[in-house]
């Protein structure tokens, strides 16, 4: 019972950090406590022999890719401070074991807290407060556990509807990504299609960077950190660049991480060292720090810079896998609603391609906690078919 008690605490103070991360997260440093959390639970557990996953196995070589770089940056970082900052790209990893210890007692939190938690998600998915009390990205990665309370085959459905909603009503257009993303998954019933289409759209937005990519080189002469002559001198280059600012703003960034720091990137520049010259400010205050902690708006290419080509390998190897688990395994997860943890991990997933996610503590524990979730689902599934033949 006590366990249970703290383990209901840690979810309360998880979806508290979900819900207004930029509250909680700079008030109270939910995302350091829940890191530290998972290293606790992970220290502390009897249960270290772990089930080799794919999912799994990520984890953890990401965590010693991680170690390895903290380790060389101590001597090569400009200052603490900044490497003390990049360090949230490791010590966030560590959450994924709060969702992976904690996993059994989900079901009867969502049961206890239901009322509570469908109040505020539901109530205020229809008005437009402040990201302050409901966050514009994050609420995203709720939906998918409201999916209990219906039949198996509209669980899906129900996301979708529910991320239009929050899309139009919150003026979230990484919802309408996420909405796009489902809905791939939702029409695309075969493994071999679905990833035949993401690897063309891949290729697809790969070769239009390329073809902009003359045109995304900042002129130093121009940009100024006070004014956005710069940025507008180069959008006037090209007619595509002037189609939305924010995009154009991504591609520069994305520009200066994968084409300015090549060949360093390829074994990753590490934490404390700066990566980025160029780009948008809103906290003038902050000007110092923002080449060492600023996100690119991808949070996978933003760690292919800092941890290099290890952790492309890592991630492509993840996501391969839980996407292969999920197609061929769909039928039993949906019957019994553990395709709830795989929704809520492409949600996020979805969140850092465009968003900064995983390097950034607003958002990075998010991210390993429901990763943490999904690889206990997939070893019960394991389990399950283990006894299933161990039964014949």
């Amino acid at each position: 019972m006590r366990s249970r008690y703290i383990a209901f605490a840690i979810f309360l103070t998880a979806f508290l950090y979900l819900a207004a991360p930029y509250f909680f997260e700079k008030k109270l440093f939910l995302n350091e406590v829940l890191a530290g959390l998972g290293f606790v639970l992970l220290m502390g557990s009897s249960h270290r022999k772990f089930m080799k996953t794919p999912v799994m196995i990520s984890v953890l070589l990401l965590l010693g890719v991680g170690i390895v770089h903290a380790l060389i940056s101590a001597f090569r970082a400009d200052g603490l401070y900044y490497y003390l900052r990049n360090l949230v790209i490791l010590y966030s990893i560590f959450s994924f074991f709060v969702g992976y210890y904690l996993f059994s007692y989900l079901p009867s939190f969502l049961r206890t807290f239901r009322s509570l938690i469908s109040t505020y998600v539901l109530g205020l998915l229809f008005v437009p407060v402040p990201g302050l009390v409901y966050d514009r990205f994050s609420m995203a990665i709720a939906f998918p556990f409201f999916g209990r309370a219906v039949a198996p085959k509209l669980v899906l459905p129900v996301i979708i509807v529910l991320s239009v909603i929050y899309s139009q009503v919150h003026e979230s257009s990484t919802s309408l990504a996420i909405v796009a993303f489902f809905l791939l998954i939702w029409i695309f019933k075969s493994y071999r299609f679905f990833m035949v289409t993401i690897v063309v759209a891949l290729v697809s937005l790969a070769a239009l960077f390329i073809y902009l990519l003359p045109y995304l080189g900042m002129n130093p002469n121009v940009y100024s950190y006070y004014n956005t002559v710069g940025i507008w001198e180069l959008i006037s280059r090209h007619p595509l660049l002037g189609v939305d600012p924010n995009s154009t703003w991504r591609l520069v960034l994305w520009k200066q991480l994968l084409v300015d720091l090549f060949p360093e990137n390829l074994l990753g520049i590490g934490f404390g060292t700066p990566a980025l010259r160029y780009f948008p400010i809103e906290d003038y205050t902050k000007l110092d720090t923002l080449p060492y902690v600023i996100g690119a708006h991808n949070s996978f290419i933003y760690l292919f810079t800092r941890l290099g080509l290890p952790y492309v390998f890592i991630v492509v190897y993840l996501y391969a896998s839980v996407f292969k688990e999920y197609y061929y395994n769909r039928a039993f997860y949906r019957q019994s609603y553990g395709v709830i943890y795989f929704y809520g991990f492409f949600a996020v997933s979805v969140i850092a391609f465009f968003n900064p996610v995983l390097e950034t503590p607003i958002y990075a524990s998010a991210y390993y906690i429901l990763l943490g979730f999904l690889a206990r689902q997939i070893e019960q599934k394991r389990l399950h078919d283990y006894h299933a033949i161990a039964a014949t």
